[in-house]
């Protein structure tokens, strides 16, 4: 009785898993570029950096999705990710759940900080409705709010 019982189930799973779409999306991928004026084009939209940053850095490495977003991540004893995309969604790719949140003020837009201790912040996130760009800056060690607040007004 046992065995009947599960050769009914084993079928009944392969009738069903007949039913199931087999589509599956392919994830956009970030295409490496050798320089922000390549990811401009592969993303279809300008990027604006700070000409001073309040870190030093070894590496820059630029990427861009297709239509989508440009990233730059500058990597030296800590890493800083700056990205820019389309749209008005939290593009920081940071889900972490942080103890303080500070809202940025930037102009005629705001967002929000988010980092671990007061003053130490990890995640900025901004949206400019004007250009319906969403903007965000990580650090792996934190920044303080005056650095992301200076980092921020030149990244458009």
């Amino acid at each position: 009785m046992k065995r009947m019982f599960l050769i009914a189930m084993a079928a009944m799973a392969v009738i069903l898993a007949g039913c199931s779409s087999n589509k599956t999306r392919t994830p956009n991928t970030f295409v490496d570029c050798n320089t922000l004026e390549r990811a401009e084009n592969i993303a279809g939209f300008r990027l604006n950096l700070p000409e001073k940053l309040p870190f030093s850095y070894k590496t820059r490495q630029y990427r861009a999705l297709k239509g989508e977003m440009i990233e730059v991540v500058y990597k030296g004893d800590s890493e800083v990710c700056i990205r820019k995309g389309s749209g008005f969604k939290d593009i920081s790719g940071d889900n972490t759940s942080y103890d303080y949140s500070k809202r940025l003020v930037l102009g005629g837009t705001s967002g929000q900080l988010r980092g671990t201790e007061k003053d130490s912040y990890h995640v900025a996130t901004w949206k400019n409705p004007d250009t319906r760009y969403s903007y965000s800056i990580t650090s792996e060690e934190g920044l303080t709010e005056s650095n992301m607040v200076a980092m921020a007004h030149f990244i458009q």
